[in-house]
């Protein structure tokens, strides 16, 4: 009897242990998706929400451009509504890539958008970070060779950039380049 009695107290405390240590977890995740909407209302409220990010990547390009010698991007609205596009699709459905899996690759989405164009390129990027948004996807992207390339090519003269917040508390950027 006292064996039973002393496992059935173990049991109880290895399953206290569990449980709290869940609710700990739990807890750190409400936290964490706490932060991110008061990140984002003050964004949404102080700075006009996702477009005010969008034009601060389009700015903070534009002036890493500049400092290597080729000329600024202009904004052009049709890549703009195929990055957004891109972004929420990639949130929404929870992937991460330049291909979409039910929309295709970038000349098929950009496409959809009745976007003219001899040439273009996309940057992709993916963070849970609540800030620096604009400074971190411009840091990522100018230490990945390919995404680099994009942005230093003279021969891109168009830009769209779209920003996207998943459930999972995670923001898609994605920037879209072209020539006419």
């Amino acid at each position: 009897m006292r064996r039973i009695a002393g496992l059935l107290c173990f049991v109880m405390v290895v399953f206290f242990v569990t449980l709290t240590e869940g609710r700990d977890e739990r807890c750190d995740r409400v936290r964490h998706e706490e932060r991110w909407q008061q990140a984002e209302e003050a964004e949404n409220t102080a700075r006009g929400g996702w477009s005010r990010l969008e034009s601060e990547v389009h700015d903070k390009i534009n002036r890493v451009r500049i400092r290597h010698g080729c000329p600024p991007l202009r904004w052009d609205d049709k890549a703009c509504a195929a990055a957004r596009s891109h972004s929420a699709n990639m949130a929404n459905r929870r992937f991460f890539a330049h291909t979409d899996p039910a929309l295709g690759g970038l000349s098929q989405r950009v496409a959809r958008h009745r976007l003219v164009y001899s040439r273009c390129g996309e940057n992709i990027y993916k963070s849970n970070a609540p800030t620096g948004l604009g400074d971190s996807a411009v840091a990522g992207w100018m230490n990945s060779p390919g995404h680099r390339e994009n942005i230093l090519n003279p021969g891109f003269c168009k830009t769209g950039i779209g920003v996207a917040r998943g459930r999972d508390g995670f923001v898609y950027v994605t920037q879209i380049f072209s020539t006419p």
